[in-house]
């Protein structure tokens, strides 16, 4: 089903480096760092791996992957025992790339999660994008 639903061929990494996301829940706009391995990636997003369940929700890379550093968690599922998802770049522009970096900079917990969210929306449908509704699974 998930393969269905593929834009582009994905590649491979030749290694699966840890890499730190802020991910801001869509049903629950709260903001939670975590680091994940990426595992694959294409033109349009990459492929995750986590130890820990993830909401679908906005993305943010603490360091640039493919030169992106927003994205949208598109969906989560548990694999054995651990959980995949895959992440949808965001292009961002600059202004709207400045305006979150501000907002991660500061010190302390996020502060200002809705913020990081209106702002991805405007440029992912600035784009041409829409939210494709998802639901979470229920494994824990």
């Amino acid at each position: 089903m998930i393969n269905d639903m593929r834009q582009a061929s994905r590649q491979r990494v030749a290694y699966s480096r840890p890499c730190w996301i802020n991910v801001i829940s869509f049903k629950k706009m709260t903001s939670r760092d975590l680091i994940v391995k990426v595992l694959d990636t294409s033109p349009h997003g990459v492929g995750i791996e986590a130890s820990h369940k993830v909401e679908p929700g906005f993305i943010w890379f603490a360091e640039k992957v493919d030169g992106k550093r927003g994205g949208l968690l598109m969906w989560s599922k548990k694999v054995d025992s651990v959980y995949r998802g895959g992440i949808k770049f965001v292009s961002l522009s600059p202004e709207h790339e400045r305006i979150i970096e501000e907002i991660f900079a500061e010190d302390g917990p996020l502060k200002d999660p809705l913020t990081v969210a209106e702002t991805m929306l405007q440029s992912y449908r600035k784009n041409g994008g829409y939210i494709i509704q998802t639901d979470s699974d229920s494994d824990d």
